[in-house]
């Protein structure tokens, strides 16, 4: 369990990091443009709907072990009625921002990343609660 929960910190992380300065360097020739904010929301977009799938799997998977828990599931299912009009909306802004590179783009595709961010801390935060002794999540 120690193993998942660097794992998940670590993809909090990098989904925080399109929010920070950056200093990477990304190719100005290249898909990007040389725009290293797009390419972070790329990465970080990816790992968030990545550990997403891990999470409602590993709350199904383990659905009986966590009845005692009532709000896990809940969130759980709140992430399964939510995911597809994240990442549609995070999928459109994040175009729009690629195509204008402003600064009303940018704060409206950061709007929609914090909500994705806000459910992937509690699903993080549950799936490594001292409590939430399961059978470890699936390999993203």
């Amino acid at each position: 369990m120690k193993f998942v929960t660097i794992i998940l910190f670590a993809l909090i992380g990098l989904f925080a990091m399109p929010a920070c300065t950056n200093t990477a360097t990304v190719d100005p020739a290249g898909t990007y443009k040389g725009d290293a904010y797009l390419y972070q929301t790329d990465q970080a977009v990816g790992a968030a709907f990545n550990l997403f799938q891990v999470y409602v799997t590993w709350e199904y998977n383990n659905r009986a072990v966590l009845a005692s828990n009532p709000e896990i599931k809940k969130s759980a299912d709140y992430i399964r009625s939510n995911v597809k009009q994240w990442r549609d909306s995070a999928l459109a802004l994040r175009d729009a921002y690629a195509a204008t590179p402003s600064a009303d783009n940018k704060a409206n595709l950061n709007k929609v990343l914090a909500v994705i961010q806000a459910a992937l801390v509690q699903a993080t935060a549950y799936m490594t609660s001292p409590t939430a002794t399961t059978t470890p999540p699936p390999n993203p």
